[in-house]
């Protein structure tokens, strides 16, 4: 969703104590909010007095220092800068002339804590590529944007009676157990890229109703999915139930949205000895997304109406934690991903990137990946290495991926990745040579360097 460059001035131009962002892990409501008029003046009249005040009240400065005390709690400005550069060689053509990208980030938000009870949060987001060209195309052809503007998030939440809780508008949503794949993540509109440092999906326009049972650990909700809804009949809804049974933790999950398919999921994980397993399983139906195959004709490619058959989706892998020393431990995991919407045929890939149907990640149908973490090793307290093999079994390709993240400095972290492509041709070691377009030659190595600033 992009908005209006005054969302981004609004952001600058508020100045009060900073604080540090919410923990993104868990996603709590991250996004930014900004007072009413009348809440202004009110806040100024408590701060600062009004004409009607009794002079002197405030000369020694402990009721003012107090009170100011107690507006930076109610009020906190944070956020995060991340710049990066990346570099993408290829398997042909020099070195002066492989690709450059640095697509960076500015978030800000605000968080708004009246009282306990009450919560507003918005997150602005500036997307920038120092690299790119005004009025430039990727290499299909397709328009790139040197500088976007977007709102992230912009909830507020609520309660009753402290039993129901309610969270309204743009907010962060993550369903799913997967480190790499959550097929029960239904309501965001992008996957997860889970190569990415963080997730950098933007928040869903939804009106969440929260009813816990902290007596058994159980959690319901109910969920209308306002996103893009022009009108009431586009509105999508979504039922959710959490039960905690002993160890192991179950999610039950359905979705429905009109033009949209019909979404059932369950996911569990539990933990035993030092592992630590998960599973996930998503049927859908009336899947409107058509089916590309027959001959590879430019201008005329079969495609195969699907919506009248249920298609799973399913995921499931499991994580050991090896005690190397005292304080040290290496995390080892595996994780299979299948998805039936899927492609086995790599010649297909072309078509597809031209129909904007090639999603990075969930194009085949087989998946696997192995990885390997292993942080704060030793006296390195502040650095963590990760080692991620992915693979797409349907096409045999394969992407091998090194990563290091180390504290700098206080407030910055410093990413340093490299990731290497092999296989077959295919998803992850992809070229093509498609009509009226430059020939894609064969990724080979990409580097890249990020710095990450916790405002």
């Amino acid at each position: 969703m992009r908005c209006s460059p005054a969302v981004l001035a609004l952001l600058l131009c508020t100045s009060t104590s900073v604080a540090q962002e919410p923990d993104e892990r868990t996603e709590r409501e991250d996004a930014l909010f900004g007072d009413s008029d009348d809440d202004t003046e009110a806040r100024e009249s408590e701060l600062f007095g009004d004409d009607s005040e009794e002079p002197g009240l405030l000369q020694d400065g402990v009721d003012l220092i107090a009170r100011l005390d107690e507006k930076d709690d109610d009020l906190q400005i944070g956020g995060q800068l991340y710049m990066r550069l990346d570099w993408y060689t290829k398997a042909r053509g020099g070195v002066e002339t492989f690709p450059l990208a640095s697509p960076s980030l500015l978030d800000l938000y605000l968080d708004a804590r009246p009282m306990d009870r009450l919560r507003a949060y918005v997150r602005g987001r500036v997307a920038h590529d120092f690299t790119t060209e005004e009025g430039s195309t990727n290499q299909l052809g397709q328009p790139r944007d040197k500088t976007r503007v977007m709102l992230d998030q912009l909830w507020l939440k609520f309660d009753i009676d402290r039993l129901v809780f309610f969270t309204v508008g743009q907010q962060p949503i993550r369903w799913g157990h997967g480190r790499f794949w959550n097929p029960t993540d239904f309501l965001n509109r992008q996957f997860k890229d889970p190569l990415a440092v963080f997730d950098e999906r933007l928040g869903v326009a939804l009106v969440k109703v929260h009813i816990p049972v902290e007596s058994l650990g159980w959690n319901f909700y109910a969920i209308a999915d306002l996103d893009e809804a022009d009108s009431p009949d586009k509105v999508g809804a979504a039922l959710r139930g959490e039960f905690v049974l002993g160890t192991m933790e179950i999610a039950a999950s359905f979705a429905a949205r009109k033009d949209s398919p019909y979404r059932l999921g369950l996911s569990l994980s539990t933990g035993f000895w030092l592992i630590d397993a998960w599973a996930e399983v998503a049927a859908l139906y009336d899947v409107r997304i058509p089916r590309w195959g027959g001959p590879m004709l430019w201008d005329a490619t079969a495609s195969a109406d699907v919506s009248n058959t249920w298609w799973p989706r399913a995921s499931a892998g499991f994580e050991i934690s090896i005690p190397l020393a005292d304080e040290d431990t290496l995390y080892l995991g595996v994780e299979y991903s299948f998805n039936s919407l899927g492609y086995d045929d790599a010649t297909l890939y072309p078509l597809l990137a031209l129909r904007g149907a090639l999603v990075p990640f969930h194009t085949g149908k087989h998946y696997a990946a192995l990885y390997a973490v292993l942080p704060a090793p030793g006296r390195w307290d502040d650095v963590t290495f990760s080692l991620s093999q992915l693979a797409n079994i349907s096409d045999q390709s394969f992407i091998l991926r090194f990563d290091t993240r180390m504290r700098v400095l206080t407030y910055l972290d410093l990413n340093v990745y490299g990731a290497v492509h092999y296989g077959h041709v295919g998803e992850f070691n992809y070229s093509a040579s498609i009509p009226g377009l430059p020939d894609l030659a064969p990724p080979m190595l990409d580097l890249g360097i990020g710095l990450r600033l916790r405002l």
